[in-house]
């Protein structure tokens, strides 16, 4: 039986899941480190946007790739707080936005209603989900989608925190 090295996508796995491992065991931070990241992006069309408009997302696994619009619909820099509701549909985590995160998820809403948006957590690819035609309030955001249990209780227990991290 002789040896052979690794090929690139073998080490690339190798690699995201070993970073996965150390990020669902938890870091020791400083206090000053954003974890539990939120972004929504939107979906992208390669081909169609131009390269440096999109850029690829892989899973923790490095299994699935989706290409998204390089800047964010939103991120965790504008929710300032978060909770993990049961809904009909399952698992979802409800967000309070600051004044400017409600009026980028009004215009949003506005624009993209219907569309996909592709929901990251510290810059991995959890899922997508479609964004809303209208929301019955602008300041608050509803993201069902299958969570899982970790992803959901780590966004909403860090929310707070990222948003005085990142807004001093």
């Amino acid at each position: 039986m002789s040896w052979t090295p690794c090929t690139a996508p073998c080490l690339l796995r190798f690699v995201l899941v070993a970073t996965a491992s150390m990020l669902s065991m938890g870091c020791m931070t400083d206090g000053n480190e954003a974890v539990f990241v939120f972004r929504a992006y939107q979906l992208a069309n390669p081909n169609r946007v131009g390269a440096k408009l999109s850029r690829q997302i892989i899973d923790h696994e490095g299994r699935r790739v989706v290409w998204v619009r390089t800047i964010p619909l939103l991120t965790s820099v504008n929710i300032v707080d978060a909770e993990v509701v049961e809904t009909d549909a399952g698992r979802a985590v409800k967000m309070g936005l600051d004044y400017f995160g409600g009026n980028v998820w009004l215009q949003v809403c506005k624009q993209l209603g219907g569309q996909d948006m592709v929901v990251t957590v510290d810059g991995f690819y959890l899922f997508r989900t479609t964004v809303p035609h209208r929301q019955a309030r602008y300041d608050e955001l509803l993201v069902e989608g299958p969570w899982g249990l970790a992803q959901a209780n780590g966004v909403a227990a860090h929310a707070s925190e990222n948003y005085a991290i990142a807004n001093p």
